[in-house]
């Protein structure tokens, strides 16, 4: 009994077998304890940017990534409580986020691009920022941008951030374009920018999705695995060697006693003699692609067909690609785009599981870039816009900001269960069209506003065209002739000539199925 335990094993790390023996803080450490040197962090960026750049799999996959969580971009939603002003915002972000000389500081990327490109570096770099100018455009930087310079006399902050006591960030340090990646950063060769202004107003944009409360920088989603993928690449290399002595050798001939030779008694190729530890000798001889032996009496010739890569080979690399999967939270058959063992139900499961991790994504992302640089814009546009400025007038600036993002939704996976099913939500009382629409990634206000303007052009156009066979054959022609609109689900229309019905509609004769 006086051996009994009752605290955790994981406790006692040091004295267990199984585990591997590290250097821990004693004392529990902060997220920032452990990119506290500076130099670790960028060479773990530059690790990541390096398996970016050559491994196979790791851009198609973090660009398989982006285009799941960002299907179609995010949707703006005004949320003023005024439909003319909720217009008026919409129509002034399109035009500012679809021109790339006018919102992007370079002038080459539209603001969906920029988003798509930061979703990127934030999952291999770990974080990426963006500094809102005066002339309205964004200057997008990345990770290795800011930093702390050398023998800095003040605070010298988290990898190029300055916390205060409160562990907020006050100012951001960045350095000059182009440097040079071996020379040393000088205080005069870095950009100091304050984190708010006078107002409280973000500054500068940092975008990255911390994981601990006193995380201040983002990490590469790639550091857990970054032994995996040079496993995978060592493993690649040792089935190209063994492919290639496969291929140069054809078969094994066995001899009691003497060195191999051919039947004439000459050499087959260069010999060398070595010793072993223990004294004793042996000659080695060396092959050639294409070389024939033939068999002599009496001798042993055994064939060399191996299999080449062999199976275990294929379960290890899947272990490894599974490894590589689950840290950017793709499943496995999204990255390979393979589903051959897979059933339809379990393909959904698997899709449903990631779909509800991609909207987390979308949501803490869309936090941190689309709405701050969509609240930054309309402070810029409330400078010289008399509808905003009245409007502020009116209700508040806290009114004029109120908006939502919404994510464009994925498409179906099959199509009539899941319409069938969005159908009964909406004729049940399950959900709003509103609710519907954003969960669709569209505007319930703009859709209606579409939905009407495009019927009643059709009836009007129809209308007239009708009238005008009416007119020309004698007869009558009704425009539902030309063009029936469709009805809702579960509707049946029956059509009369009663005069007092010049519609042709018998209401009495709607009804439910």
């Amino acid at each position: 009994m006086a051996e009994v335990r009752a605290e955790y094993d994981a406790a006692r790390y040091r004295s267990n077998r199984f585990l591997r023996q590290v250097s821990l803080p004693v004392n529990g450490a902060s997220a920032d304890y452990h990119i506290r040197n500076q130099r670790w962090f960028l060479t773990m960026v530059e690790l990541a940017r390096h398996f970016e750049r050559n491994e196979p799999l790791i851009r198609q996959a973090v660009r398989r990534l982006v285009c799941n969580v960002n299907v179609g971009g995010m949707q703006l939603d005004p949320d003023t409580g005024d439909p003319e002003v909720d217009e008026h915002l919409r129509s002034r972000w399109q035009e500012w986020s679809s021109q790339p000389s006018v919102c992007h500081a370079a002038g080459k990327l539209t603001f969906e691009q920029m988003a798509d490109l930061g979703l990127a570096r934030v999952v291999i770099d770990g974080d990426f920022f963006a500094l809102p100018l005066r002339d309205g455009t964004l200057q997008t930087l990345e990770a290795h941008r800011c930093r702390t310079p050398d023998r800095a006399r003040r605070d010298r902050g988290v990898c190029g951030v300055i916390l205060d006591n409160r562990a907020r960030p006050v100012a951001y340090t960045f350095t000059r374009e182009p440097v040079d990646p071996n020379e040393q950063v000088r205080v005069a060769d870095v950009r100091r920018v304050p984190a708010v202004d006078a107002d409280g107003n973000r500054l500068v944009f940092h975008v990255y999705n911390p994981e601990r409360f006193s995380q201040t920088r983002g990490i590469t989603a790639l550091a857990p695995v970054t032994t995996v993928l040079g496993m995978r690449d060592d493993l690649d290399f040792a089935m190209l060697v063994k492919a290639q002595v496969s291929a140069c050798v054809a078969f094994f001939r066995e001899r009691e006693l003497g060195s191999m030779a051919s039947s004439d008694g000459s050499e087959l190729g260069e010999q060398t003699s070595s010793t072993w530890a223990d004294g004793t000798g042996f000659t080695q001889t060396s092959l050639h692609p294409g070389m024939i032996l033939q068999g002599e009496p009496g001798e042993k010739l055994s064939g060399f067909s191996p299999s080449i890569p062999s199976e275990p080979y294929f379960e290890h690399v899947r272990l490894l690609l599974t490894y590589l999967a689950v840290n950017l939270d793709l499943p496995l058959i999204v990255l390979l785009l393979d589903a051959r063992e897979a059933n339809f139900s379990s393909y959904r499961n698997v899709i449903d599981q990631a779909r509800a991790t991609y909207g987390k994504i979308q949501s803490w992302f869309a936090s941190q870039f689309h709405a701050e640089v969509y609240r930054w814009k309309v402070r810029q546009w409330l400078l010289n816009d008399p509808e905003l400025q009245a409007f502020a007038r009116t209700k508040s600036v806290a009114d004029l900001m109120r908006h939502r993002w919404n994510p464009v939704g994925w498409p179906y996976i099959q199509p009539v269960h899941d319409a069938t099913a969005n159908l009964l939500e909406l004729a049940n009382g399950m959900t709003s069209p509103r609710r519907f629409a954003a969960k669709r990634g569209t505007d319930w206000v703009v859709l209606a506003r579409e939905i009407v303007e495009d019927r009643a052009f059709a009836i009007r156009l129809a209308a007239e065209a009708a009238r005008q066979l009416s007119d020309e054959l004698g007869v009558d022609v009704h425009w539902r002739d030309l063009i029936p609109t469709p009805t809702a689900q579960g509707i049946r229309l029956a059509l009369s000539g009663d005069e007092a019905n010049p519609n042709g509609v018998n209401d009495a004769a709607d009804e439910m199925d």
